[in-house]
């Protein structure tokens, strides 16, 4: 059925209006940004190839020869790197024989042979007792494999001189630390 009356229009929230300009303006201010910065971009990329191409035109025999000089330092720095990469600390037998040496032996002298995994001592101690003492120190390592005295003798002193071989377990000395 239609009506005659004419009725009032529902009146739309004031908070409605300004969403919708609120709204309405950030989407013109985005597609204005949008352009804006869109122009921007396209004058650093034509501004970066221009400065390209100065560069290509000044490059200098003098620059390149500096760019080669560079070139080979980097090389032989790289050389560096991948022989430093290679060595072996050994020092891990040090700090063994700081942990485990008798009070009353000392060593002269040590040859160490990383790939055989063994190092040579020769040193002195006081009396046979305290070379004995030694001995059995190193009897209960678990990081020896067997170990060896080659020589013992009385020197001048009345001390015993001895020569004594160590023998690693494998991979013991050449392991990182």
């Amino acid at each position: 059925m239609v009506e005659i009356i004419p009725k009032e229009l529902p009146k739309i929230p004031k908070w409605i209006n300004i969403l919708f300009y609120v709204l309405a303006f950030l989407l013109v201010a985005s597609i204005i940004t949008f352009f804006v910065l869109r122009s921007s971009v396209n004058r650093s990329v034509e501004e970066l190839a221009s400065l390209n191409s100065q560069l290509e035109e000044k490059n200098l025999p003098e620059v390149t020869d500096l760019e080669k000089e560079i070139i080979g330092y980097k090389t032989l720095f790289q050389d560096f790197e991948i022989i430093l990469g290679e060595h072996k600390e050994n020092t891990r037998s040090f700090a063994f024989l700081e942990k485990i040496v008798h009070s009353s032996v000392w060593f002269s002298s040590l040859s160490l042979a990383p790939t055989e995994e063994k190092v040579v001592l020769s040193g002195v101690a006081r009396n046979f007792n305290s070379l004995g003492q030694q001995m059995l120190v190193l009897k209960d390592r678990e990081e020896l494999n067997d170990f060896k005295l080659v020589a013992a003798s009385i020197n001048s002193k009345a001390q015993i001189d001895f020569e004594l071989h160590l023998y690693f377990n494998p991979g013991y000395l050449n392991a990182k630390n």
